[in-house]
């Protein structure tokens, strides 16, 4: 285990969704991969905002596409990073 694995992402949680900020969350994404985990390499990775949804305001969906280096196996990883505080809703667990 890597027990300082990661990238801080809670660091710019209430920040504005503005093109600088994407970029500097693709970089800082790539970097923490590069540095933590060598087995893999990044091919691609893409962070939007959901367009249709008013109660997904606030929110970013990071995509990583990734190669196993190894194998040449190609997977992808979907990781949905909230900007604004989860609002509590209807639904019940």
């Amino acid at each position: 285990m890597q027990p300082n694995y990661g990238c801080n992402l809670r660091d710019y949680q209430f920040e504005p969704t503005t093109n600088s900020l994407i970029g500097y969350l693709k970089d800082l994404v790539r970097r923490a991969i590069l540095f933590y985990e060598p087995r893999i390499k990044v091919e691609q990775i893409d962070i939007s905002e959901p367009e249709s949804f008013e109660s997904l305001e606030g929110v970013l969906h990071i995509s990583v596409d990734y190669s196993i280096i190894e194998s040449n196996s190609r997977f992808n990883y979907v990781y949905d990073f909230y900007l604004r505080e989860a609002e509590p809703n209807n639904s019940t667990f």
